[in-house]
């Protein structure tokens, strides 16, 4: 998949602020970020091995995107970092990937 729509983690998980960070590695992408009380986005451009980490009501103030890009400049690998706590369990309703 080469973009994400707009969203937040918040519904994953069952503790109030959510830490989640991304690892970047390959070519470089756009991440937005919005307020979702409405507001102008910011955009980074995350590269080889950049860390980006939303802490605290990061999941519940705002959303992100990646955008689809009409050139990329070579393959590139987000890995995902969440804290999760161990007796958590998916809601009865939605899709969730379970490993």
């Amino acid at each position: 998949r080469d973009s994400v729509a707009w969203h937040a983690d918040r519904e994953r998980y069952h503790h109030e602020d959510p830490v989640v960070a991304i690892l970047s590695t390959g070519a470089p992408r756009a991440l937005h970020i919005r307020p979702t009380a409405g507001g102008a986005a910011r955009s980074w451009r995350l590269g080889q091995g950049d860390l980006f980490v939303m802490g605290g009501a990061c999941q519940h103030d705002f959303e992100h995107a990646v955008p689809k890009a009409a050139h990329v400049d070579g393959p590139r690998l987000s890995i995902m970092f969440r804290h999760n706590l161990a007796d958590w369990q998916p809601p009865s309703s939605g899709t969730y990937n379970q490993v």
